[in-house]
């Protein structure tokens, strides 16, 4: 479920793949893609995307086309698709923000009306930076734009072609990378957005960036689909994407407290029963499901019974283990599993590794069912699901998490000895912390980085643990994954004091610390005896488990007497 979690605080968005496909022409989309005020614009296009590739946590080529259609200049359209099943339909257009959703292609027609939302420009420019074919479009060698007397941005460049492809940045809120005002035409970029092309002469370009060209609204993507099965469909997915970002913002900053956590998940728990009992339409029905999962095993992780065992073999019963839909939110089906029980779990997940037809989804569900069985702390089933994800999917992605996660021969595992290390301080370079120094007491070792927000969600968890423990022979030593000791030096100047042992990794994840400790996510929280033996790692050292575990640890009998006053 952490990965379900990292879903919900991150938006790292759905991964779904595209059913089976045959070459027989299975639908016909029409309909028309305009700006926000019903015009046409200057180039847009259909893409259909494979949902697997896009959207897996594990595939790096995550635009991939299976078919693309350039929209009519008068912002029609009409194709005819050889897809089948569950894809993702994308519109892009110049100016415009990517608009995307999850679509069934099972009808003989498909009708939308779509106006696309305008990029969201600053409301005034102080730094316009441009990218292009003169540096690859590297973010981090962006030149930046000559800002003129008449408000107008410009720059020029000495080119060999006859063309010269540009982007801005600085431009729009987000940070993307977009086409400027100036163009003899745009080509896709292949990441949503479109780059603006000139044509040379002379040897030379002069690009300008005129803010007065641009819209300054914004309002929201709008869509109509028919027929009202498949906007019902759109519907119902937006509707849950709605409440997951509902949910992301009641608890952002507040994962460590558990009863907001669990409350704010029962709250949605909730919802959705009543959401199910009332829905008729199984495909819908299904959606509510999945989305119940996700809640449902939120609660497990917290401890909290918060679903309804019942309600989930039910639905159980009513899901296809080969169902499409699992691959909303793939790790859904651990949670499901969980929740039934493993009479019922189990083999139902059995079948869905028999069936399933796509391996990169079953390796994610596999990884995931290990996860959970790890926390709930089933060994023999654990053991039984990671030798199945070694041996089938070796060559996968995940191997490299699951490794160092579930493999009985891990080095960073309760047990086993700590490795020897030298790492030197943030605050002082000279200063250098080893294992032979910390060696006679407690230590915790937390790798994190200032950038990740589920460290910084921890750390009010690591700032009580060390305030409660540290005349209890405790220590702590936080290594940073930041790309500049500095970070860390005004993160603590600024937001948590952090006194207690801090240092730096040099080269982050790929540097010879984090092999030695198998890091390849954070936060990783290791805790060593004075012998220098690893007593608990990972889950049993984050949230509430963390008091828990150093109370265990460090008080022993003591706090097992005081339990029983």
């Amino acid at each position: 479920m952490k990965r379900t979690l990292f879903f919900l605080l991150f938006i790292s968005a759905i991964a779904a793949f595209a059913a089976s496909r045959t070459a027989t022409v299975t639908g016909t989309v029409t309909g028309t893609v305009t700006g926000y005020d019903g015009k046409p614009l200057p180039v847009a296009q259909i893409h259909i995307l494979n949902f697997e590739k896009q959207n897996s946590n594990y595939t790096k080529d995550h635009n991939q086309d299976l078919e693309i259609y350039t929209v009519n200049p008068d912002g029609s359209f009409r194709f005819r698709t050889k897809e089948k099943g569950l894809v993702v339909i994308q519109m892009t257009g110049v100016g415009y923000y990517a608009y995307e959703t999850p679509l069934f292609i099972d009808k003989a027609n498909i009708i939308v009306q779509a106006q696309l939302q305008p990029y969201n420009y600053f409301s005034s420019f102080d730094t316009v930076k441009i990218v292009g074919d003169f540096n690859k479009f590297d973010f981090k060698s962006a030149q930046t734009m000559t800002k003129n007397a008449d408000g107008t941005f410009s720059a020029e460049f000495g080119v060999q072609a006859d063309t010269f492809a540009y982007q801005l940045l600085g431009v729009e809120k987000t940070g993307r990378s977009i086409n400027g005002t100036q163009a003899d035409f745009y080509v896709y970029d292949g990441g949503g957005d479109y780059r603006s092309v000139v044509r040379a002469q002379g040897g030379r370009v002069k690009i300008t960036f005129d803010p007065q060209k641009l819209p300054m609204a914004s309002p929201a993507a709008q869509a109509e689909w028919q027929p009202a099965d498949v906007s019902d469909f759109v519907r119902a997915y937006a509707d849950m994407k709605a409440r997951e970002m509902d949910f992301q913002k009641a608890i952002q900053g507040k994962w460590s407290s558990t009863d907001t956590v669990v409350a704010e998940a029962k709250k949605r728990i909730d919802v959705l029963t009543g959401l199910i009992g009332k829905e008729k339409n199984k495909r819908l029905r299904e959606l509510l499901f999945d989305e119940y999962f996700i809640y449902g095993g939120i609660g497990i992780y917290k401890h909290a019974s918060i679903a309804d065992s019942v309600l989930v073999w039910r639905a159980l019963k009513e899901i296809s283990p080969v169902s499409p839909l699992w691959s909303i939110e793939i790790s859904d089906i651990a949670s499901a599993v969980t929740l039934a029980g493993n009479k019922a779990g189990l083999p139902y997940f059995d079948k869905f590794l028999a069936g399933y037809p796509s391996a990169d989804m079953k390796a994610q569900a596999l990884f995931d069912e290990c996860d959970m069985l790890k926390f709930t702390k089933q060994n023999d089933e654990l053991d039984k699901y990671y030798r199945i994800l070694a041996k089938n999917y070796s060559h996968n992605p995940v191997m490299m998490i699951a490794k160092q996660q579930f493999s009985p021969d891990a080095r960073i595992a309760a047990g086993k000895h700590i490795p020897a290390f030298r790492v030197r301080s943030v605050d002082d370079s000279t200063v250098i912390y080893n294992d032979k120094d910390l060696q006679g007491k407690y230590y915790l070792i937390d790798f994190w980085a200032t950038w990740c927000h589920p460290c910084l969600d921890e750390l009010p968890n690591v700032e009580k643990a060390y305030e409660k423990f540290k005349g209890n022979n405790f220590e702590i030593l936080s290594i940073s994954f930041d790309q500049n000791p500095d970070h860390v030096v005004r993160f603590r100047q600024k937001k948590m004091k952090m006194p207690w042992l801090n240092g730096f990794a040099d080269s982050s994840f790929t540097g010879s610390l984090a092999k030695a400790f198998e890091v390849v996510g954070i936060p990783k929280p290791i805790l060593v005896d004075p012998s220098g033996n690893i007593v608990a790692v990972n889950t049993d050292l984050r949230g509430p488990n963390l008091d828990a575990t150093l109370t265990k640890f460090l008080l022993g009998d003591k706090a097992a007497f005081e339990q029983t006053k």
